[in-house]
């Protein structure tokens, strides 16, 4: 396969294969497209592209199912397309630091768990302080990225998590730090 096509591309050409009646040219463009289509929203900064990139994996995902007789092109390029799904959902940080602080203020991002004590007591405090806040639930599968974000790029491991204009966080319930973000 030609991997200098656009997904868009692709996922029509899968479809003018199914068209035409070569289900097993259709079912390999498909896949193609559908992975071209997650490639490209792991690179794309904004999510309204993503969103697009969510749409052509699944019509891809959708000819897929539909030439592929073994299932087995079907079922790749459905993973590919939720994947995408996942990415078209999932804000990056600088989109969220955006929608948090657009005036230019401080953006804070609490990245939570369930039924995690200093994470409420965090959330609790930033409210009484009255410093908005975004709020990450990890457990959240739309989340991974951000969660592989904690762990790989800051070395977290624990909830909660307080980042605050993408170069300051730390780990745990800190009043004294919390403090320090309402003056």
């Amino acid at each position: 396969m030609n991997t200098t096509y656009a997904p868009a591309e692709l996922a029509a050409m899968a479809e003018v294969a199914l068209d035409q009646g070569d289900c097993e040219r259709a079912a390999a463009l498909a896949v193609e497209a559908a992975h071209a289509a997650f490639q490209a929203a792991e690179r794309e900064a904004k999510i309204d592209r993503r969103g697009e990139l969510a749409d052509t994996a699944e019509l891809a995902a959708q000819v897929a199912r539909e030439a592929d007789t073994t299932g087995k092109a079907g079922d790749r390029a459905t993973r590919y397309a939720l994947h995408v799904g996942q990415l078209a959902t999932t804000y990056t940080d600088a989109e969220l630091r955006e929608e948090e602080a657009p005036d230019g203020g401080r953006a804070v991002m609490v990245y939570t768990a369930p039924a995690c004590q200093q994470c409420t007591a965090t959330k609790r405090k930033l409210t009484e302080l009255g410093v908005a806040f975004v709020e990450v639930d990890l457990n959240d599968p739309a989340n991974a990225a951000a969660r592989d974000h904690l762990i790989n790029d800051l070395g977290y491991a624990a909830a909660p998590v307080v980042e605050v204009d993408g170069d300051e966080h730390w780990t745990g319930y800190r009043p004294d730090r919390l403090k320090a973000l309402a003056s």
